[in-house]
């Protein structure tokens, strides 16, 4: 049965406590072996002992310093954006098309009941509420 390499490391480690290069070293294999908790454990274990506490804080900032460089943001699309700016100013521009020419309409054949509240309304919610991108293929 083999030894655990981070249980080796920290052993080897514990041998050397006031070589900074070991120290580096230990954490280079935990982020290698993707085990930075455990070196933590290790380190946070050691802050107990009076001799071993300064060497053992500058290890915990040094796991802590290496697991946040290690975090990478979510990917983000940096078209996203502009292309939801694009569908809601395409829907205010198409409700403002479509009152007018309801409000138009209504004028130029004399029928009141279409510049009514409720025929708009429904108009509008027909513009902003149908998903139109995906009817037509055009969206994500």
């Amino acid at each position: 049965m083999t030894e655990d390499p981070i249980e080796l490391a920290w052993t080897k480690l514990r041998g050397n406590w006031d070589d900074d290069a070991a120290h580096k070293a230990f954490v280079g294999l935990a982020v290698a072996l993707q085990r930075l908790p455990d070196a933590a454990r290790h380190y946070r274990e050691s802050v107990a002992d009076e001799a071993l506490q300064a060497r053992a804080k500058a290890g915990i900032d040094a796991v802590l310093r290496v697991a946040m460089l290690s975090l990478t943001p979510p990917k983000r699309d940096p078209h996203a954006a502009v292309q939801r700016t694009r569908r809601v100013l395409g829907r205010i521009a198409a409700g403002m098309l479509v009152v007018v020419g309801t409000l138009w309409a209504a004028r130029g054949f004399q029928a009141s009941q279409l510049a009514s509240f409720g025929f708009i309304a429904v108009e509008l919610a027909v513009v902003f509420v149908v998903p139109w991108e995906r009817l037509t293929g055009r969206g994500a």
